[in-house]
C-alpha cells in the first residue's frame, strides 16, 4: 500500500488518495496482520490462521462480573438486577426468569427474539416511573438480512450471522447490500453444546474486516451463543477480552444477558467502541418501518413496573446519547464521502481524504488523513495506537528545527486499551498497553511521507 506524490496537469503539487481494500473496485485478496509482511499475498486459510494467532497470543479471560464494567448500572441510570428482570417473567423470560435456548434455533429466530426483547424493555421503561424514562429509545437493532450473502466491500467474503445495525429515525434500514462500516457488532451462534473453533476464527476475521473499514472503531463487541451458555468477546487493537461461559440456566446469566443486549441496543456510540471525535457520513436510508412496529413487544401489562433508580443518578447515557458519531450531511465536492470530520477539543476539521490506513487487526493501526484547517489550508493528521512504553511521536516533533519542515499543530491522547483490562482473570501471552494519539502536521509545499511499517 502506498501514497503517491507528484505534479498535476496544471503543474501544482498533489497527494493522490488511495482506494482502500474495501473499495468495491478492488479485487486483491491481500491482507495484513501483525504477523504478515508487507508485499506478500495470502490465501484465505493462511489469512484466517494468522489473524487467529494474533488474537490467540493476545487474549485474556475475565469473569462475568466484568460485564458490569463494560455496561454498568451507572450507564443505564438504574440497577439491572433480580428486581429488574422479574418484570419480564412470562414475557420473554420463563417463570424462573430464565431464557429458553429455543429462542436461538436459527439466526432469524435469534434476531426476532433479541429485537422483541428490546421493544418489550422499551415499553417497560416508558411505563415505569419517573417520567424522564419515557424518552428512552433504542438506537440499534439486530438483523440477519444478509444471512446468505457476504457483506460488500471486501475480497475476503464473510457472511455475518447476525449483525448489529443502526436504526435510522427509529426505523429499520431499507433492504440492500450491507457494507462492513455498517456493522456495529456481531452475534455468532451454534447448535453445538460448546463453542467450535471455527466460531472464534469467524468472529476474528469479521472484527478485522470491521476495523479495516472503520477508522473510528476503537473496539467491537461480539456475542457467542450456544444452547447452554453465552459469552461476550471484545476485540481491540491490543488483542481480545473474553468472558468465561455464562450459563442460561442460572438467574445471574439472565441478568448479564439482558445487560449486554440492552447496552448494545440503547447506549451511545462511545460505549460500543466508537471514537465519537470522528464523524462518519451515514449513507443508510430508512425503510419507513418503525422498529417497534416491525418487532412487537411481548405481551405484558406491567401492572406494577418496578425499577431501582440509582440514588442521585439520572440515566444520562440513555437520555443524552449524543454525540452519535454519524451525520446525514452530504460531502462537499472534493471531500471524503465516508468520513466527515475529526475533532480535537472543540475544533472540528473536515476530512478531505484518507491518505493511508494500516490493514491490520492488532498493532499501531496507523491512519493518515488529509484535513482542511479553519483558514482553508490543509494539513495531515496521523492517528495511531502506540505502545505506552514508548515516547510519543509528538515529543520528537516538538524538538524539530528543520527549515521548511513540518510543524506540530496539536497532539492529544484519545484512549487506552488498559481501560478494558482492569479485571484480568487470565494473562495474555503477549500483553501490551496501547494508547490512541493524534499528532497534527502542517504539510510541506511538496509533500513526501515516510509511511510506518506494518505490524507492531
Amino acid at each position: 500500500m502506498s501514497v503517491t506524490t507528484g505534479t498535476s496537469s496544471d503543474g501544482s503539487n498533489y497527494i493522490s488518495p488511495i482506494n482502500g481494500p474495501f473499495d468495491t473496485s478492488v479485487t486483491s485478496s491481500r491482507s495484513q496482520s501483525s504477523s504478515l509482511s508487507d508485499g506478500e499475498s495470502y490465501d484465505v486459510d493462511d489469512w484466517v490462521n494468522l489473524l487467529t494467532n494474533d488474537i490467540g497470543n493476545r487474549a485474556i479471560v475475565v469473569s462475568e462480573m466484568s460485564l458490569g464494567f463494560l455496561f454498568s448500572d451507572e450507564d443505564f441510570g438504574f440497577a439491572v438486577n433480580e428486581t429488574f428482570i422479574s418484570n419480564f417473567r412470562g414475557a420473554f423470560l420463563d417463570n424462573h426468569c430464565l431464557i429458553s435456548p429455543e429462542n436461538f434455533k436459527d439466526d432469524d429466530c435469534t434476531c426476532t427474539f433479541l429485537n422483541r426483547m428490546i421493544s418489550t424493555i422499551t415499553c417497560f421503561l416508558h411505563s415505569a416511573a419517573p417520567l424522564d424514562l419515557q424518552d428512552i429509545r433504542p438506537l440499534r437493532y439486530f438483523s440477519a438480512l444478509r444471512l446468505n450473502e457476504p457483506d460488500h466491500g471486501s475480497a475476503m467474503k464473510r457472511k455475518p450471522d447476525v449483525t448489529l445495525l443502526r436504526l435510522v429515525d427509529d426505523c429499520i434500514i431499507e433492504k440492500g447490500p450491507l457494507l462492513w462500516h455498517d456493522a456495529q457488532g456481531f452475534v455468532e451462534q451454534t447448535r453445538e453444546s460448546k463453542v467450535p473453533i471455527r466460531m472464534t476464527e469467524t468472529i476474528t476475521s469479521k472484527a478485522y474486516l470491521t476495523f479495516c473499514s472503520q477508522p473510528e472503531r476503537d473496539f467491537i463487541i461480539n456475542l457467542y451463543i450456544t444452547p447452554e451458555d453465552f459469552r461476550v468477546i471484545l476485540m481491540d487493537h491490543a488483542g481480545s477480552v473474553e468472558t468465561n461461559p455464562i450459563s442460561f440456566t442460572k438467574g445471574f446469566g439472565t441478568i448479564y444477558f439482558l445487560r449486554t443486549v440492552m447496552g448494545l441496543a440503547f447506549l451511545p456510540d462511545k460505549c460500543l467502541g466508537v471514537d465519537t471525535t470522528i464523524i462518519r457520513r451515514n449513507v443508510r436510508t430508512s425503510s419507513g418501518t418503525k422498529f417497534l412496529d416491525q418487532y412487537k413487544p411481548y405481551e405484558s401489562n406491567f401492572p406494577k413496573p418496578s425499577i431501582n433508580l440509582l440514588r442521585d443518578k439520572r440515566p444520562l447515557q440513555l437520555l443524552e446519547p449524543l454525540p452519535i458519531a454519524v451525520t446525514t450531511t452530504p460531502a462537499p465536492v472534493g471531500f471524503d464521502q465516508n468520513i466527515c470530520s475529526i475533532s480535537i477539543d472543540t475544533t472540528v476539521y473536515q476530512v478531505v481524504a484518507i491518505l493511508f490506513k494500516s490493514q491490520i487487526l492488532v498493532g499501531r493501526l496507523t491512519t493518515l488523513y488529509l484535513v482542511e484547517l479553519l483558514n482553508g489550508t490543509r494539513a495531515v493528521l496521523k492517528d495511531s495506537w502506540i505502545t505506552t512504553s514508548k515516547l510519543q511521536e509528538a515529543t520528537f516533533l516538538e524538538g524539530l528545527t528543520i527549515p521548511f519542515g513540518p510543524d506540530l499543530l496539536q497532539s492529544t491522547i484519545l484512549g487506552n486499551t488498559d481501560d478494558l483490562r482492569k479485571h484480568v482473570f487470565t494473562e495474555a501471552t503477549i500483553n501490551e498497553s496501547r494508547q490512541s494519539v493524534a499528532p497534527w502536521f502542517i504539510p510541506l509545499v511538496f509533500i513526501s511521507l515516510i509511511l510506518p511499517p506494518y505490524g507492531n
